[in-house]
């Protein structure tokens, strides 16, 4: 005859009271002393890099011990500890934990954050804003303009940059039509154009960044009655 024995639960309640431990019924609290715990001993930055540049963002510990920092890009890990993640070979652990970028480009813009794994984790967070020089990458009629006299013309003159490009209008050896030196504006428009007008118009974009370009527009004003156009240098 076999009988079924009852099946016992092991109960364990335990309870130790020591300096930074607890644990009962099968959960634990565990608390650290703050002052083992690493400490940062960099603050967080904005670096502004001009495109191509190298950056060194620097990530220094005191007191790191066991624990693992890692460098992260938004959900991307570029590291961990001191091997390298990320399969961009511009990307390289130098100085211990400090993250540099080689060749930098307007796709590393970004925040970038240096973070320990303690159970709280602890990080700081590097911005990275890549300076571009300016590019005009579009002037209206292509840099030469033709029109009739009596009528109206716009200038536009269009530019790509970081920080975004100042566009300022001037005229080769001449002043403006409304009589100014210079006009800052995008778009330069001109009414009842006659050949006072006609002429050499410049535009200029700059940033602070690398030089600044400049591009012309020559505009032509057409005299139907005498059957020719006035150009002037």
């Amino acid at each position: 005859m076999c009988r079924a024995r009852p099946v016992i639960k092991p109960s364990c309640i335990f309870y130790q009271k020591a300096e930074g431990v607890h644990l009962r019924s099968s959960q634990a609290t565990i608390k650290v002393d703050p002052a083992t715990l690493p400490t940062f001993l960099t603050s967080s930055q904005v670096f502004k890099v001009t495109d191509k540049d190298t950056v060194v963002l620097p990530c220094e510990v005191s007191n790191l011990g066991t624990y693992i920092m890692v460098w992260k890009k938004g959900n991307a890990v570029l590291s961990a500890g001191n091997i390298k993640v990320s399969p961009d070979p511009r990307i390289s652990l130098i100085q211990s934990y400090s993250l540099e970028i080689k060749e930098a480009s307007p796709q590393d813009a970004g925040d970038y954050v240096c973070q320990i794994g303690t159970i709280e984790p602890r990080e700081i967070t590097h911005t990275v804003e890549i300076l571009v020089p300016p590019r005009i990458f579009f002037v209206s009629s292509n840099g030469r303009a033709e029109v009739k006299k009596g009528s109206s013309v716009r200038l536009e003159c269009k530019a790509s940059g970081n920080p975004v490009p100042k566009i300022t209008w001037s005229r080769k050896n001449n002043l403006l039509p409304g009589g100014e030196q210079t006009a800052v504006t995008t778009v330069l428009n001109l009414e009842n154009v006659d050949r006072h007008q006609a002429g050499v118009y410049q535009c200029t974009a700059s940033n602070g960044v690398g030089e600044d370009v400049t591009q012309q527009i020559v505009l032509h004003v057409l005299c139907e009655l005498c059957k020719t156009h006035y150009f002037i240098n």
